[in-house]
């Protein structure tokens, strides 16, 4: 390895803990404490043993392993965070038989990234995946920070494990995700970037690792949409950023100052519907927090902002949780107040208007974490997400395979779409739509569809009033997804504070409700109101929303 813990590192990491607002963080900070106590009350960690492989060998389903690989990443964090204030002797012992253990894992990756042949794991050591190069990230770090308490055997240990694992099969061979314009291209190569300028920061490896974060960025529109879905904003803009900070300040070469970088960074403040909610497209979780290191960092502070939760991450990364410990500062502005923003690459429409939120997209359906959804939307009256989109799956095997639109959150039935002459919306990028006006905005969405080439879907706003007219020709079942129980009457559909109109005559009307697993497992009962077209008619299909602006 290259030159070891330079003046210039460590001072990058000794000004980001004195830059500490210990007033704004104190809650994380007695968090921390509180998860370390546990630990060590417990004096045990997670393993990742032969029966945690072989599940999913057998299954496929990837919770039972990654909840013991998440919870040892959670040990490691808590007490990598707590040391830096506490200097506490059996936290210390702890923390170091935790950094051994995670040296002697079969994997850094999740099986789920592992190919798989004859029964067998491939390349376990050698693989690098989003996890396995956060992993490498996290115990660079730690070296700085900690190197005056760790024994030479640890710290040797450590590093040859990043170099055997990381550095080394980074070097002899190009990485699948380096050309990937998604988040897997800005966390691994950001986290690989990271563990270089720390471990060996030779000009070939940090330069494969920026043309990663070129190709990242070719992912957005010059707008700076996230088609991913706000969840992997976080995650893949989030590392992108912790890059660029420390490569800044080591060369002085900014790679944050080009303007498609402040619109990727003020993208949540045009998606936020109410505190820690944001439109759910694509493979988005249910509630999200935006790191307030982040919003501190760019000074885009959001309704609601507060210090982040050592709980918000369920993979509980340090890149994350250290950041917000680290840059995390109270708000020095009042939160943007966006209204109605057009992202015209991914064809995303916003629009607030006093308590109703709406967003409707059209964009392709051959997304990066796509979903069959053209010309899909959402309704929020009052901050409750009234129709509703599911986001994301539980990730099981089959959720990014060929079985993928067998899952009903990202398959067109499930999203608030019509069916057109039986068909569905199929996978691909030529399945896409093409918007005739944005005032009302309209779009065909006929190419969506394998069979169709001309189906036009309208949203119509007036005071208090969303009108959705869909012109097909043939056959048309609509489907509208909520999470909440409507109440259906002869010629309305009535929620708290919306309703829906329709003609009786034009449809057969019906509700279906389905017990669906989120993307943490838990059930959630959802709705789907099904309208099934009489008969075809030249004329458009008419649904009106309608709202009471004072709730």
């Amino acid at each position: 390895m290259g030159q070891f813990l330079t003046k210039e590192i460590t001072s990058y990491y000794h000004r980001n803990f004195d830059h500490i607002s210990r007033d704004f963080t104190d809650s994380l900070r007695k968090e921390i404490e509180i998860q370390v106590e546990d630990f060590m009350q417990n004096n045990s960690f997670p393993t990742l043993d032969y029966d945690a492989y072989f599940h999913y060998i057998k299954t496929g389903e990837r919770m039972p392993f990654e909840q013991l690989y998440f919870g040892k990443r959670k040990a490691l964090t808590a007490f990598g965070l707590y040391l830096q204030w506490n200097k506490n002797q059996e936290a210390e012992r702890y923390f170091k038989n935790l950094l051994f253990d995670i040296c002697q894992e079969y994997s850094w990756c999740l099986p789920s990234h592992l190919e798989i042949k004859n029964n067998g794991f491939l390349n376990p050591r050698d693989t690098i995946d989003l996890f396995a190069a956060e992993t490498a990230q996290t115990l660079a770090e730690i070296l700085v920070l900690f190197n005056d308490c760790l024994d030479p055997f640890l710290v040797a240990e450590i590093k040859r494990n990043i170099q055997q694992r990381i550095l080394t099969p980074f070097e002899n061979q190009t990485q699948g995700w380096e050309s990937l314009e998604n988040n897997w291209s800005a966390v691994c190569g950001s986290s690989v970037g990271i563990t270089a300028l720390i471990l060996d920061p030779k000009p070939e490896i940090l330069n494969r690792c920026k043309q990663a974060l070129i190709a990242y960025l070719r992912g957005f529109g010059d707008e700076g949409c996230c088609t991913e879905g706000i969840s992997y904003w976080v995650y893949g803009f989030g590392y992108y950023t912790y890059f660029a900070d420390i490569y800044q300040f080591l060369t002085g070469e900014s790679l944050l100052g080009q303007s498609k970088i402040e619109n990727i960074a003020s993208f949540p403040s045009y998606i936020q519907y109410n505190k820690n909610s944001f439109v759910p497209f694509s493979d988005t979780t249910p509630k999200l927090y935006i790191p307030s290191s982040l919003q501190s960092y760019f000074g885009n502070y959001l309704e609601g902002y507060e210090v982040t939760s050592f709980d918000f991450d369920h993979c509980y990364r340090w890149a994350h949780l250290s950041r917000i410990l680290w840059w995390s500062k109270p708000s020095e502005s009042n939160s943007k107040n966006m209204i109605n923003k057009y992202f015209a690459d991914a064809q995303w429409l916003i629009r607030k208007e006093k308590n109703v939120f709406f967003a409707a997209k059209g964009g392709h359906n051959g997304e990066s974490h796509n979903h069959n959804d053209v010309g899909s939307f959402v309704l929020a009256i009052g901050g409750e997400l009234i129709l509703t989109d599911l986001g994301a799956g539980p990730y099981v095997a089959t959720y990014f395979g060929k079985e993928r639109y067998k899952f009903k959150h990202p398959q067109s039935e499930w999203h608030s779409v019509p069916l057109i002459n039986g068909e569905s919306q199929a996978e691909g990028v030529q399945y896409c739509a093409e918007v005739i006006s944005l005032e009302p905005f309209s779009l065909n969405i006929g190419k969506a569809y394998p069979s169709q080439k001309y189906a036009v879907r309208t949203f119509k706003f007036q005071k208090d009033v969303l009108t959705i007219l869909d012109e097909v020709e043939g056959d048309y079942v609509a489907h509208f997804i909520t999470s909440y129980l409507p109440i259906l009457e002869q010629d309305k559909i009535v929620w708290n504070h919306l309703v829906l109109q329709f003609n009786p005559g034009q449809f057969k009307v019906r509700l279906e409700t389905a017990e669906i697993h989120n993307h943490y497992g838990d059930l959630e009962k959802k709705y789907r109101l099904i309208f099934e077209s009489r008969q075809p008619t030249f004329d458009p299909y008419s649904f009106k929303f309608s709202w009471d602006s004072s709730c």
